[in-house]
């Protein structure tokens, strides 16, 4: 499998996007997020379309309760997981509500693991 690994600037992921996606070349997959040490890890994955098991994933890094750029501009489905984010790590994205997978009442940031 080949995959790219790219860290980029929490405040540049927006442009990064713009500057690389082709949905012609590129299928959006998912994000992902990881919690160390106060900080949450987003990671953008994207697949070639009609490559065998060719990934990019471009990835950021920020404090715990910054306000994250929301891509779900230009990708729509990316919505879906920034909610899910939002729930589960405490993720702020531009524009996301806590409720779309925990009840507003429910846990807060229950995937928040100390290592």
């Amino acid at each position: 499998m080949k995959a790219t690994k790219e860290l980029v600037q929490m405040s540049e992921i927006q442009e990064k996007i713009k500057e690389f996606y082709d949905p012609a070349v590129w299928h959006f997959v998912c994000i992902n997020g990881l919690f160390e040490e106060g900080e949450l890890e987003i990671q953008w994955s994207f697949t070639k379309i009609g490559a065998k098991d060719e990934w990019r994933v471009l990835y950021a890094k920020a404090p715990a309760d910054d306000t994250l750029p929301s891509v779900s501009d230009m990708l729509p489905t990316a919505r879906l997981y920034e909610g899910e984010l939002k729930d589960l790590m405490g993720a702020n994205f531009e524009g996301s509500v806590k409720g779309m997978f925990i009840e507003v009442d429910g846990l807060e940031n229950p995937l928040r693991i100390k290592r």
